[in-house]
């Protein structure tokens, strides 16, 4: 009896230790599957888990000021779609069309501004292997002032979280995409060098804004904002400025209390022709600064490098009329 259930065990021990042995086979590979942070059903796998055969990355970019960054950090390597471009619109309010939806949907890596700017494209879902959020690199909240291209430091960061998101989506080209960071780096370094020059040329020089969209820019060449404070506070929340507001900013030009005024032609208003309309009768400069890079740029760093002429242009100008 005892010889009997002796063999009628041994099938079902044999069976037990393949078992097993496939059991511990398979369990490391699901157990690393989960831990590699798989995706919801519908979604792909985040970039630093998968990457690409080959290239280009299709790109796209809420904005051309951050799209333009991606393409020349990209190079032949991605295809990069920019959805806002129009310096004729307000940015503000501007509305995706169906098409652009579907562009961000589908688009490999999405790059959005964040901050409240572009709230239509960072509430869109996606099927991106990444999305990179400017505001989230210096950790910017909506209510922040959401124009972060114009900062030096929001730029560096994003820079190297593009290069750093192409490597991992293509790691075959990785030393293709560190080689054109360091383009970029050295014109960076170049950038900076001329607003450190501005800066040290026109200490103690003051501005004002009918809109707050140099903000960042001014910060980094060392002028002060005098826009009166409750006239920027209605701005910022897309309110009215008050007319007591308004008369106060009137008399800051008239009395050459800011040597430039700043004027957004993307958010033109009665209350803003106003001001650029006192500060010519002042004889104050105002420079134009729009939010989108205007087409005959070729790059964020040209357009800003433009504009910091613009303002030493501007400022040499207050300059020689105080003298006269």
């Amino acid at each position: 009896m005892a010889t009997g259930r002796k063999a009628a065990r041994t099938p079902l021990l044999r069976f037990f230790t393949v078992l097993f042995t496939l059991f511990a086979i398979l369990l490391p590979g699901a157990c690393s599957a989960g831990q590699s942070g798989g995706s919801a059903p519908g979604k792909k796998e985040s970039s630093s888990a998968t990457g690409l055969a080959k290239g280009p990355i299709t790109v796209v970019a809420s904005v051309n000021q951050w799209g333009s960054l991606a393409s020349e950090l990209g190079g032949n390597q991605v295809s990069v779609t920019s959805l806002l471009k129009n310096t004729s619109v307000d940015a503000h309010e501007f509305s995706p069309t169906t098409s652009d939806i579907a562009k961000l949907t589908n688009a490999q890596v999405v790059i959005v501004n964040g901050a409240g700017y572009d709230s239509w494209a960072t509430k869109t879902s996606n099927h991106a292997l990444a999305t990179i959020n400017a505001a989230s690199t210096i950790g910017a909240e909506e209510g922040d002032n959401p124009h972060l291209w114009f900062s030096a430091d929001v730029r560096d960061k994003m820079a190297q979280s593009i290069r750093d998101t192409y490597s991992r989506i293509l790691p075959s080209h990785k030393k293709y995409f560190a080689s054109l960071y360091s383009s970029w780096e050295k014109k960076q370094k170049k950038l900076s060098a001329q607003i450190a020059d501005f800066a040290s040329k026109h200490k103690d020089k003051s501005y004002g804004a009918t809109e707050s969209v140099a903000y960042y820019l001014m910060a980094d060449l060392g002028m002060k904002d005098a826009t009166p404070a409750t006239y920027t506070r209605a701005m910022q929340n897309s309110g009215e400025p008050s007319a007591a507001d308004l008369h106060a900013f009137q008399k800051i030009i008239e009395n050459h209390d800011i040597s430039v005024l700043i004027n957004n032609p993307q958010e033109t208003s009665d209350m803003s022709n106003m001001l650029t309309s006192t500060a010519g009768k002042s004889s104050v400069p105002v420079v134009d600064v729009t939010e989108q890079i205007p087409a005959r740029y070729t790059s964020l760093d040209q357009w800003i490098s433009n504009l910091v002429s613009a303002f030493s242009k501007a400022l040499d100008q207050a300059d020689k009329g105080s003298e006269s």
